[in-house]
């Protein structure tokens, strides 16, 4: 059956993903040791040590406690190549200074490039950065450009990962891969080990500590937010209720208890005894709001006389001449007698007038 683009894309991740594993868990030639392991299981004497120079010499191996575990591997130790035994236990868990001088000197190339790239490692794996000439100490190296030299290749081969500052005469270390345990280190990395367990233990309980509490704060989340909507549905049953009752007690015709025309009536009727008062106070307060015209019963003269008695004799002189009532309105200066009116029209005098 053909597999969709997604599933294509699923199997090619899962297949990146065990090749980064393989790779991971392969550090140090683990893999190729293993071909090795089986020969030496049943090599003896001679075929012995020329399988672990083989190892030694290998350029992908740099692990070798499988092979230190083999039967016939440590019976070496009580013939004449003990000393083959003894090497093999120095790139194991040596470095190049313990290694003894006479038998450095007689290592062929490629296995004393092998342990110094070991020592390397060891130095790396405790330090996030190292000296150059720290490490030329370590290795026996001279030669900055040599050293260099051996850098570079720990990083090509993926025994090493960092940076190499040439003008600080340093590398920045990321990662180093690890070299076999030895059995005498075996109870401090226990120890390490336990101790890390106490400190995920105690982690663990307080996460959970907190787990709980956050679930506390939820329950009592959904209980308030339970008791805040019972609350929120009584209230509005109240409320509906009443408005029920309200609407049961109105009279009929659309209108309420007490009649919006009346209402009406005796609020404009109100508006209008206020509006009469304050103008009495303030000429210009009633001519503002009263139409032009709407209290013109009476004569200018008669309202006038009745509300100026300093007006009256000249007002009659004028009527005794003949004069209009007009023309005694035209007279008639309200601005000169009262400087509030004096932003009324002509057309609001008789309101004016009216009024005082």
């Amino acid at each position: 059956r053909a597999l969709s683009p997604p599933s294509l894309h699923r199997i090619g991740a899962e297949s990146a993903r065990l090749r980064l594993m393989g790779d991971y868990f392969d550090e140090g030639g683990a893999q190729d040791l293993q071909q090795f392991v089986l020969l030496a299981q049943s090599a003896r004497g001679a075929a012995c040590v020329a399988l672990i120079k083989q190892v030694l010499s290998h350029p992908k191996i740099y692990v070798f406690g499988e092979l230190l575990a083999v039967q016939s591997v440590q019976d070496l130790a009580t013939t004449e190549h003990a000393a083959v035994l003894a090497l093999l236990n120095s790139f194991a868990y040596g470095t190049w200074a313990d290694l003894p001088p006479a038998t450095a000197t007689e290592l062929e190339p490629a296995m004393a490039l092998k342990l110094r790239k070991l020592t390397v490692v060891s130095m790396c794996a405790s330090a996030n950065m190292i000296a150059y000439d720290v490490l030329q100490r370590a290795t026996a190296i001279d030669s900055v450009r040599e050293l260099e030299d051996l850098l570079i290749s720990l990083i090509y081969e993926g025994l090493l990962r960092g940076k190499l500052d040439q003008r600080a005469k340093k590398v920045d270390v990321a990662h180093a891969i690890g070299r076999d345990v030895h059995p005498d280190e075996l109870p401090r990395m226990a120890a390490k080990l336990q101790q890390w367990h106490g400190t995920t233990l105690a982690l663990m309980a307080c996460l959970e500590q907190q787990v709980a509490g956050y679930k506390d704060e939820k329950d009592e989340a959904v209980r308030r937010k339970v008791e805040l909507q019972a609350n929120i549905e009584s209230i509005s049953e109240k409320v509906k209720a009443q408005q029920d009752l309200t609407g049961g007690g109105s009279g009929g015709g659309g209108s309420d208890h007490y009649g919006y025309g009346d209402v009406d009536m005796l609020g404009e009727e109100g508006r209008t005894h206020a509006r009469i008062g304050a103008a009495r106070t303030n000429p210009g307060t009633l001519a503002r709001r009263v139409p032009d015209g709407a209290h013109r019963a009476t004569t200018t003269a008669e309202r006038t006389s009745a509300r100026r008695p300093h007006l009256r004799a000249s007002m009659a002189t004028r009527l005794a001449r003949g004069a209009s009532p007009a023309n005694t309105r035209a007279t008639y200066n309200p601005a000169a007698l009262h400087p509030g009116v004096a932003r009324l029209g002509p057309e609001s005098h008789g309101v004016d007038e009216q009024v005082f």
